[in-house]
């Protein structure tokens, strides 16, 4: 993205919320769109891109120390420009006090606070699923045993040291791009991993969205103009899906009427005749993309890459080229006709398409490419037009 881009898509994301924080997030993690940002590269690389969005951002930067580390002599090192210091794994009041003037002094940055907890609530946490959103009762735990450790005035005195320019401001809905649309988004156990500033992008080019379940919907939700699955994990609950016939039926006759649907990563396993796992076994999936997805079950994490469009779709104009991050743990494998969208044979398979359906395994962070948020909120064309418009 673009400097003005990142910061539009910022602070869209924080412009109801009072705070609005940005995460480096650790390496490693199982969802490709939250992988996505700076992977491929060095951790150094990784680094380096934070560092330069923040700057982008204008936003103070504070960084987390784990006691263990400093009673283990392992300093870690200090980035360039920090703020402030958070100080986790403390014991006890001493120990905090003590690191506090260390590190301050060592430093010369001032420790925001500390978290001191249970070993039984620590425990717990360190036990949570990776690919799980923390319960409410979690964080609200976190937040009760953080706040009598935490210096608020200070962190107000951070938040205010930035000189934001005047046009940073709370993003304002975009112009709608025509009749409103209303979007189906598959979210539950199996599906719902997506960049997050996507669907927020989407509501304020005024389309509407609903949700729906691959595992325990029956059919799709009424009045629904585009169905858009993310990735997931669908290879844990391959049977599951698989018996939810009733949903894939309604997927059918919203294909075969001609409506859109878009499922990237390892949604587009969905679409799909089969879902084959490691050892062999497969499962039946919807069958509107004549082709089967493989999981091939390896650690690889995505891939940054760049496609152009050899034929024209619904999602992009022939010869678009767009940048993206492929799944490597995913293989699609026709078995039947279909269009395939990319103009290079060595990416032959990385888009495939049939009708106004498209699965893709590489994921495209709609709200850094207003090209194709605008065709996702644009009423459908006629499959006809569609076609006309690959040639």
């Amino acid at each position: 993205m673009t400097r003005q881009r990142c910061r539009e898509v910022f602070s869209a994301a924080v412009g109801r919320p009072d705070t609005g924080v940005l995460i480096d997030a650790p390496e490693g993690g199982n969802c490709p769109a939250c992988q996505s940002v700076g992977k491929g590269t060095s951790r150094t690389a990784d680094v380096e891109n934070f560092n330069n969005l923040s700057q982008w951002l204008d936003l103070p930067r504070l960084g987390l120390v784990h006691a263990r580390q400093l009673q283990a002599c392992r300093a870690a090192r200090l980035p360039t420009e920090l703020d402030g210091l958070l100080i986790d794994g403390v014991d006890n009041l001493q120990q905090a006090m003590t690191l506090q003037t260390e590190l301050e002094s060592l430093w010369r940055v001032p420790v925001l606070g500390y978290l001191q907890l249970p070993s039984s609530l620590r425990t717990f946490i360190e036990s949570w699923p990776a690919e799980t959103p923390p319960a409410t009762e979690v964080l609200t735990a976190l937040a009760d045993h953080l706040s009598p450790h935490w210096d608020e005035r200070q962190l107000g005195e951070l938040m205010q040291k930035p000189n934001l320019p005047q046009q940073f401001e709370v993003a304002k809905p975009l112009p709608p791009f025509g009749p409103q649309v209303q979007i189906a988004i598959a979210q539950d156990e199996a599906f719902g991993l997506c960049f997050p500033e996507v669907l927020d992008a989407l509501e304020r080019s005024g389309a509407t969205l609903t949700d729906f379940s691959p595992l325990r919907s029956e059919r799709l939700p009424a009045k629904t103009d585009l169905v858009y699955i993310g990735c997931g994990h669908p290879e844990r609950y391959a049977e599951e899906l698989a018996r939810n016939h009733c949903l894939m039926q309604s997927f059918r006759s919203f294909a075969a009427a001609g409506g859109r649907i878009y499922a990237e990563g390892s949604g587009s396993a969905y679409l799909c005749r089969q879902l084959i796992l490691p050892g062999g076994s497969a499962a039946m999936m919807a069958g509107i993309i004549p082709a089967n997805a493989r999981f091939t079950a390896g650690p690889a994490t995505p891939q940054p890459t760049e496609v152009t469009f050899g034929l024209g779709c619904w999602l992009a104009d022939r010869k678009t080229t767009l940048r993206g991050y492929r799944d490597p743990n995913w293989q699609l494998e026709p078995c039947g006709a279909m269009m395939t969208y990319s103009g290079d044979p060595a990416q032959r398979c990385d888009i495939l398409g049939r009708s106004n359906a498209i699965c893709s395994r590489i994921l495209f962070n709609l709200a850094a490419h207003p090209s194709l948020l605008e065709r996702f909120v644009r009423p459908s064309l006629p499959v006809g037009n569609a076609v006309r418009s690959a040639r």
